[in-house]
């Protein structure tokens, strides 16, 4: 059913003939006439899916349903899909997630609620990590540009929903893009990390450390020329070689970069969109840098503007 779903959700958009069936049966003659067998194929051309052939089975049902599980654990290790590629009985669901049994004994102020956790992070959020599955959040606001960020999880996320946020009284739009997953070897899993950690440092501005096998989940920037592209189908983005793995390095390594000063340009490439300090401790106040004004100087004298803003303020 999942496998199911999948292509009819996705019809428009993959190559599929008009009259194709999706699977393909094949009968696997045995010595005796009670050993026949039947094997299925999932049809879907130009997927990485197409062929896809599961174990042999006694009935067409059997051998339709492997040839699903083989395709959709395909789709899996592709991203395409999610950690429910399973989905459990409704029968089992209150089970799971430790709801008592609804039909027993109803005795006022004896029933628990146990506190709801979203499924995806009950199992493997925690680790070694050798696959990462990229989720980008880009974020659109009429007021400034936000660069997108790359939330990194041991397993696929779900599609995540368009949602909003508000700031100052201004809608902002953050919508979530899956890419491919890729392969991560020791070196860049410590670079990742790092960088994960010195963001989570900054937010909480104070000290903070978490082993790697005990992370959840890990942040990545991207590429200043990065742009979401449409996919179709069955593709994800590749998102390895777009990740910014400099940046990442220089972060994992300190906390702090000097700013250039030798000449103007260097000063304003250096501090565009910068956070900025005014003292060697990682555990300050931080400014965001709105613009380089090369027509003021310390001894210049404030605006207007600056001038009644400070009377109120003493005021």
């Amino acid at each position: 059913m999942v496998l199911i779903s999948l292509v009819s959700h996705l019809r428009e958009e993959l190559p599929f003939p008009e009259g194709q069936s999706l699977f393909d049966f094949q009968l696997v003659k045995g010595k005796k006439p009670q050993g026949t067998q039947f094997t299925c194929s999932v049809h879907l051309p130009g997927t990485s899916v197409d062929g896809t052939t599961g174990s042999a089975a006694q009935s067409v049902y059997l051998a339709r349903r492997s040839a699903s599980f083989e395709a959709c654990k395909r789709l899996l290790a592709m991203g395409v899909l999610d950690h429910r590629m399973v989905p459990l009985p409704s029968s089992l669901v209150p089970q799971v997630h430790g709801l008592e049994n609804l039909e027993g004994a109803k005795v006022a102020g004896t029933r628990r609620y146990p506190v709801k956790q979203p499924d995806f992070w009950r199992k493997g959020k925690t680790g070694p990590a050798s696959v990462l599955y990229p989720m980008v959040l880009a974020v659109e606001s009429h007021q400034a540009q936000y660069a997108p960020i790359v939330f990194l999880t041991r397993q696929p996320l779900p599609p995540l929903l368009e949602f909003n946020l508000f700031a100052s009284g201004n809608r902002i739009v953050v919508r979530g893009f899956r890419g491919a997953p890729f392969e991560v070897d020791d070196d860049r899993m410590n670079t990742i990390r790092g960088f994960s950690m010195r963001v989570f440092r900054s937010f909480l501005n104070k000290p903070l450390d978490c082993a790697m096998e005990n992370m959840s989940y890990f942040l990545a920037p991207l590429v200043s020329s990065w742009q979401a592209k449409d996919t179709h189908g069955l593709s994800l983005p590749q998102l390895e070689s777009s990740l910014n793995w400099d940046l990442m390095g220089q972060a994992s390594d300190s906390w702090i970069a000097p700013i250039r000063h030798g000449s103007v340009e260097e000063l304003e490439e250096d501090l565009a969109d910068a956070v900025i300090q005014d003292r060697w401790i990682e555990f300050t106040r931080r400014y965001h840098v709105v613009k380089v004004r090369t027509d003021m100087s310390p001894l210049s004298k404030p605006e207007p503007t600056e001038v009644r803003h400070s009377h109120t303020s003493e005021a």
